[in-house]
């Protein structure tokens, strides 16, 4: 029995809605967040899924204008069946490929770098496409490559324009109240509160906590955060809070229900019976956990851990690797070389420090350095300590070297034999890793892409000692999240954020 039918899940989203009972449009109740908006926003007519329907149209039909008006003027067969017949597959293709590369959904919580990842993804299919076909069916040689990739670029700036200003735009708007979602949450007082806090950091989502149930009867009686609406009842209210009142989602945490003895079974049943999106926030998930479906005949199972098929890409980016270590370190030998003579001048003892660590799925590697310390420990001994703050064993240049990571540069030749990359996970002494893994739910998991020079833990801040055992889960964190949202175009973020940040005051 094979697998098949992977279909994308948000995490939360897990079942899909019924449609029995209708929770019809019925009296709002006074002192909603409706009240409280601009009064302008009212009168706006934004709807996020009909403007996604829109710019479905627009975008093919912008990229076969712009082709039009960069070739009319130099093409013989400007007015020809075969002018209009590229025309037409410009919008075809663009059409295709912007809709299979995801950039129309999730728009109301899609990251703007992810979004234009996927819009520059799509573009370059098309673009691609076209020279493919253009070079087979021998009609390339019609068109002039200048006005060609002038259409190429400013329809691939036009497209992330639109998009990412149209992404602005309605989070602009639903800041202020226009397209807002109202949500109906069912859950315990703490999975509530969570919930509405998260709602109330992201208010461009333009999501509002309309009601919520939980199966505490204590529950009313406890403090809630300013604005949180009270619990209206438990769930056997709902049919009638729904018959009265105007939701657009539903969302469940099933920990409040499983204390009190109602089954999930019973508990889907009942979410089944209305007419609403139904969404199941389960208290267990990590920010790193992908939570993807896969079928297994008619069993549904959850992914948890792991990444998707990206041999071709992660071949291309160990390729680009390779190329660049080997540029770097052929542009860098003076720097190199003048910092080894340091070292050695510095205290006595090797130039380069090498300690094992674990790497791409957990097999250990011989990571090099710059000596910055007097001591050379290796990386699996008992009591490893970590550098900290004025610590005696940092020489005076390895302290400079430290704040600003010019002892990591020995680690481009990591990144020529393959053990590293440029970007990815910091890799961690043997000991550390085996210390941390006991403590940190899926700490392992970062291990699935190759160590980086650079991460994106270190460009959000999270380095150096890690003193405090919230210091590192919030590295792991960072970690997961470059693991399931990896991309090139993320590397390339990465990248320029860290050569904007070299000295570091965490890095001691």
């Amino acid at each position: 029995m094979s697998l098949s039918s992977r279909p994308r899940l948000s995490v939360s989203k897990v079942y899909a809605p019924t449609r029995s009972l209708s929770a019809g449009p019925g009296p709002q109740r006074s002192g909603s967040a409706d009240d409280a908006k601009p009064q302008w926003t009212r009168y706006l007519p934004v709807n996020g899924k009909e403007f996604v329907a829109l710019q479905k149209i627009f975008d093919p039909l912008l990229a076969g204008e712009l082709f039009w008006y960069t070739n009319i003027h130099s093409n013989s067969a400007a007015n020809g069946i075969l002018f209009h017949a590229s025309i037409l597959t410009v919008v075809v293709l663009t059409a295709l490929f912007l809709s299979d590369s995801k950039v129309y959904e999730g728009y109301r919580k899609s990251r703007l770098w992810t979004l234009l990842g996927r819009v520059t993804e799509a573009w370059l299919k098309v673009v691609t496409t076209l020279i493919i076909i253009g070079y087979f069916a021998k009609v390339s040689s019609l068109f002039s490559r200048i006005n060609f990739i002038t259409w190429a670029l400013l329809g691939w700036l036009l497209l992330i324009v639109a998009h990412i200003g149209s992404q602005k735009l309605l989070r602009f708007l639903r800041s202020h109240g226009a397209n807002s979602q109202h949500i109906v949450f069912l859950g315990s007082r703490n999975s509530a509160v969570h919930f509405f806090r998260q709602v109330q950091q992201l208010p461009y989502l333009g999501l509002n906590l309309k009601a919520w149930f939980s199966m505490d009867s204590q529950v009313s009686a406890m403090p809630l955060p300013t604005g949180m609406p009270a619990p209206v009842g438990d769930i056997g209210m709902l049919e009638r809070w729904l018959q009265e009142n105007q939701a657009d989602q539903i969302h469940f945490c099933s920990s409040d229900f499983s204390d009190h003895h109602v089954p999930m079974k019973q508990l889907v049943a009942i979410l089944g019976n209305t007419s609403l999106p139904v969404y199941y926030v389960p208290e267990w998930v990590h920010s790193g956990m992908r939570c993807n479906v896969e079928q297994l005949g008619s069993l549904y199972l959850i992914e948890l851990w792991g990444h998707e098929d990206r041999s071709l890409k992660l071949h291309i980016k160990r390729v680009f690797d390779f190329l660049a270590a080997l540029a770097l370190i052929l542009f860098l030998s003076p720097l190199l070389l003048l910092l080894a003579l340091c070292v050695k001048s510095s205290s006595p003892g090797p130039i380069i420090f090498r300690q094992d660590r674990y790497g791409l799925r957990g097999e250990r590697f011989t990571i090099y350095k710059f000596r910055t310390m007097t001591v050379m420990e290796k990386g699996d001994q008992d009591g490893l300590e970590q550098a900290r703050r004025n610590d005696p064993r940092i020489t005076p240049i390895g302290k400079f070297m430290r704040q600003w990571s010019l002892d990591e540069l020995p680690q481009l030749f990591n990144v020529l034999n393959g053990s590293m990359s440029l970007v990815g996970p910091r890799p961690h002494a043997v000991a550390h890793n085996e210390e941390y893994r006991r403590l940190i739910t899926g700490y392992m998991q970062r291990h699935q892409l190759r160590p980086g020079i650079t991460g994106l833990a270190q460009v959000k801040g999270f380095r150096g000692e890690t003193a405090k055992l919230s210091s590192m889960k919030n590295r792991i964190e960072a970690d997961l999240q470059y693991l399931k949202d990896w991309s090139f175009l993320l590397d390339l973020e990465i990248l320029i954020k860290t050569l904007l940040r070299l000295r570091s005051v965490n890095a001691y």
